[in-house]
């Protein structure tokens, strides 16, 4: 079943990127995917172009820059969660941290971070 996705980036409280910033808090966003596997990798996706092309905080991206908390156990563990709630009730929202890792000549730092992640049906 397609969906519609919105994705939103938080650093600790402080929102940093919008898919769809136009769109009331919790509205399901513009893009569409396929299911909710592709959905998981929209987010992905989104998150590491986030943070490999940032101009404005060399902190959190560029080289020596990692992701954390989108390896295959989370990701499983999230798309069970998904199932279910989709099987609820569409639109829903949820919520998955993961940590940007920076290692550099120049800092070594690791800072949370949010996704929120707005789904609903497409069509």
């Amino acid at each position: 079943m397609p969906y519609t996705i919105r994705v939103q980036l938080y650093r600790g409280e402080v929102l940093e990127a919008d898919t769809d910033p136009d769109e009331p808090p919790g509205a399901p966003g513009a893009e569409i995917v396929e299911d909710l596997v592709a959905s998981q990798r929209a987010l992905v996706e989104l998150c590491e172009a986030f943070h490999a092309a940032t101009p404005f905080d060399t902190a959190t991206s560029g080289p020596g820059v990692w992701l954390l908390g989108f390896e295959d156990i989370a990701m499983s563990s999230y798309l069970e969660m998904l199932r279910r709630r989709a099987s609820e009730t569409v639109p829903f929202s949820y919520r998955q941290g993961y940590t940007v890792l920076v290692d550099t000549p120049q800092l070594r730092s690791a800072t949370w971070w949010r996704a929120q992640v707005d789904i609903g049906v497409a069509g």
